[in-house]
């Protein structure tokens, strides 16, 4: 009986019994097809999905995926190629995501290596150049869905279950770990926030990295002392992550080491800086210092304000220099909203 006359003679469940009897009894196997070792997308740009092929074929295939996952497609180019590819791009790295949560085949030791290459390639392209003193609206990459793609399955690669950091330690480097930070200057918030997680994942699972991180983690806070065009931004985005308390823990580690390099600085903002902003998220980071060891936060505070007044008590001029601080900060807000209310007059 031929497959149309099937189709008229039956319907719904029925049809699928007929199939399945006959594929069953023309002896339609996949296990019977040859082992293919290679992929290449079809003319509409596209691998078959992992669960589509022979368990023996998915080796080849996710190697072809990940060779697949390293092209750029841009989100900004009009063309229909282009359109095809990263469309298939995100189908692909939603796969991904699939197997990162829980699949021992994405820790396959013939592939582990290339696919954190990938994503890390997908990571850390160039950062966009973009003012974010000049702009009103808040920057958004027109590359984040496959960077947001990328960050989300690393996460979750830290989170799988068949995850060893033993089998890991040869791939994740020091230089992957400084281009990370190094993207935390992205002007895309969305990217950053995802970046502090995977740092965060990182932190915790590979311990021989922990110094390595500290210091990075040190250095990103202390670029806002040099602010000026090519660091625009920076200090905003870098005292937010110290902020986060995952980051004053890894600062309560090392307290004694990291304190005294960091508040110097953290007080001159804090009396002198510019811009508001700043100087509220320094006022926050000054109290969560000094709630960690507030007797070494005030001997410090004393010996960089050089007070000479026994008669004061060194925990009142510690919370006095972040008092002042804070109303000097609202001072500027208050300022700068009288500033505004009146440019709309001075057209008139």
């Amino acid at each position: 009986m031929g497959w149309q006359k099937i189709r008229e003679s039956f319907s719904g469940k029925q049809i699928k019994q007929r199939v399945s009897a006959v594929a069953r009894n023309t002896k339609i196997s996949v296990l019977d097809a040859p082992i293919r070792t290679e992929f290449e997308p079809d003319i509409l740009a596209r691998l078959p999905k992992l669960t589509h092929v022979h368990p023996m074929e998915q080796i080849s295939l996710f190697r072809a995926k990940i060779k697949y996952c390293s092209e750029f497609y841009s989100f900004t180019s009009k063309d229909e190629t282009v359109r095809r590819y990263r469309e298939h791009k995100s189908q692909t790295f939603i796969e991904f995501a699939e197997q990162a949560k829980s699949s021992q085949l994405i820790m396959n030791e013939s592939i582990r290596e290339d696919f954190v290459t990938m994503l890390h390639k997908n990571i850390v392209p160039p950062i966009p150049d973009y003012d974010d003193e000049l702009s009103e609206e808040e920057f958004k990459d027109p590359q984040f869905e496959h960077i947001g793609f990328a960050l989300n399955i690393f996460a979750l690669i830290l989170n799988n279950r068949h995850f060893k950091a033993s089998k890991m330690k040869n791939i994740i480097t020091q230089s992957l770990i400084s281009d990370l930070f190094q993207q935390m200057s992205h002007p895309d918030e969305r990217i950053r926030e995802s970046l502090k997680t995977v740092i965060h994942q990182l932190y915790t699972n590979f311990i021989a990295q922990r110094t390595f991180i500290r210091r990075e983690m040190n250095n990103l806070l202390l670029e806002f002392i040099y602010e000026d065009d090519s660091y625009r931004g920076v200090a905003e985005r870098s005292l937010y992550f110290l902020n986060k308390p995952y980051i004053i823990e890894l600062i309560e580690s090392n307290l004694n080491r990291i304190m005294p390099q960091i508040l110097p600085e953290l007080i001159v903002a804090a009396e002198g800086h510019w811009n508001s902003s700043i100087v509220h998220l320094v006022c926050n980071i000054l109290r969560s210092l000094m709630e960690l060891d507030e007797d070494l936060f005030s001997r410090l505070v004393d010996e960089i304000m050089k007070t000479n007044e026994d008669e004061c008590p060194r925990r009142s001029t510690a919370r006095n220099t972040i008092a002042r601080a804070s109303q000097r900060a609202s001072e500027m807000e208050r300022r700068q909203t009288i500033a505004m209310e009146a440019q709309p007059n001075a057209n008139y």
